[in-house]
C-alpha cells in the first residue's frame, strides 16, 4: 500500500492499481486497514471495475470540446411527436468515464422534456 497524498485527517492510498481516500484512523499503526478502510478500498475497486472501458464520447455524438468539458448530443424519443429530437448537454472531461455521472446528466435531459415516456437513445 502506497501513500500518494496525506492531509491532516486523511490519506490517499494506492493498492493494486486502485486509488482511494481513507480517514487516518482507518489505517492501523502496522499499516493494515480497519474494516472501514477495507470497505473504502472495496468501493473504489468496484467503481474502477464499473467504469472500466466506459467513455461517454463513444456513446454520444461529440458536438464541441473545450479544455475543461465536452458537449455531447443525444436523441430523445418524444412519444407525442413519434420521433427523435436532438438534445445537447455538457460533461466535464474529468467525469467523461464516470457512468453514474453521465447517467445522471442523461436523466436531467429526459426530465427537461415535459412529455411522459421520454427516453434517450444510447448507441
Amino acid at each position: 500500500m502506497t501513500v500518494i497524498k496525506e492531509t491532516e485527517r486523511a490519506k490517499y492510498l494506492e493498492h493494486d492499481g486502485i486509488r482511494f481516500w481513507i480517514q487516518r484512523r482507518w489505517q492501523r499503526v502496522d499499516g493494515t486497514l480497519t474494516p472501514a478502510g477495507k470497505k473504502s478500498m472495496a468501493i473504489a475497486a468496484d467503481d474502477k471495475r464499473r467504469h472500466a472501458g466506459f467513455d461517454a464520447t463513444k456513446e454520444f455524438d461529440v458536438v464541441m470540446k473545450t479544455e475543461a468539458a465536452v458537449q455531447l448530443s443525444c436523441y430523445v424519443f418524444v412519444p407525442n411527436e413519434k420521433n427523435y429530437v436532438k438534445a445537447r448537454f455538457w460533461i466535464p472531461l474529468s467525469m467523461i468515464c464516470d457512468y453514474r455521472y453521465v447517467a445522471k446528466k442523461v436523466k436531467e435531459v429526459e426530465e427537461s422534456f415535459p412529455f411522459i415516456g421520454t427516453r434517450v437513445m444510447w448507441r
